[in-house]
């Protein structure tokens, strides 16, 4: 089984125990091998608000200097093969200045997750798991889940709040090749996008996968957020 693995964005607490996702697909998925591509920012930002039961503080840790090198050396040590690039924040800057959205990481945010797909896309893997830098998933779909290509979600999009067919959480989902690339096309749907009625992540998400017309599936990742 291969399964290749995209991450974009800030790299946030990527290099606390983003590891464990790694060590976890390899134990629910026998015998299988994972590449990661990744679109990173330059930047060493970092939140450390605590929104609820999902997030917990990475304790003694600070984000290092964002190079392809130190995130390749990260990764090497788990003997996964890396490939990706980091982009200056000056251009991160740029896409939020001319954003449509209220809310202008919202643009960035999709430039990237776009960004990873148009640069690194690869077929012929069996999943394409899309996760945030900063969370830990405790579970994984089984195979058979995607018998008819269906996309898992998370159960919840918010803490306690179960997916409602309108709010999709934005942190993680799984495909087969099928759908990974369609996906990930927010960026350049934005400008519709930003006339929803609601311009938070998880309605714009959840909006445009609807429009997708894909069978959207929920699952318990069972993730945390680490600040």
């Amino acid at each position: 089984m291969k399964i290749a693995l995209y991450i974009s964005g800030e790299v946030r607490t990527l290099f606390y125990k983003f590891h464990k996702n790694i060590e976890l697909l390899r134990d629910r998925y026998i015998g299988c091998e994972i590449d990661v591509f990744y679109s990173f920012w330059d930047s060493r930002d970092r939140s450390d608000k605590i929104n609820d039961g999902w997030h917990f503080r990475a304790n003694n840790y600070e984000v290092p200097e964002v190079t392809k090198e130190i995130i390749d050396r990260y990764f090497n040590l788990f003997y996964v093969k890396s490939i990706g690039e980091v982009e200056t924040s000056e251009k991160m800057n740029q896409i939020m200045e001319s954003s449509p959205f209220d809310q202008k990481g919202l643009s960035s945010q999709y430039y990237k997750m776009e960004r990873v797909v148009d640069q690194y896309f690869k077929s012929g893997y069996d999943l394409y798991f899309r996760i945030r830098s900063d969370i830990l998933i405790h579970d994984v779909p089984p195979a058979t889940f995607f018998k008819n290509d269906e996309v898992a979600i998370n159960e919840n999009y918010w803490y306690c709040q179960p997916y409602d067919g309108e709010n999709c959480n934005e942190m993680i989902l799984v495909s087969t090749e099928k759908n990974f690339e369609i996906i990930n096309r927010m960026y350049s749907n934005q400008d519709r996008l930003s006339k929803l009625k609601e311009k938070y992540g998880e309605f714009i998400t959840g909006s445009y996968l609807r429009s997708l017309n894909l069978d959207l599936k929920t699952f318990n990742f069972n993730y945390r957020v680490v600040r």
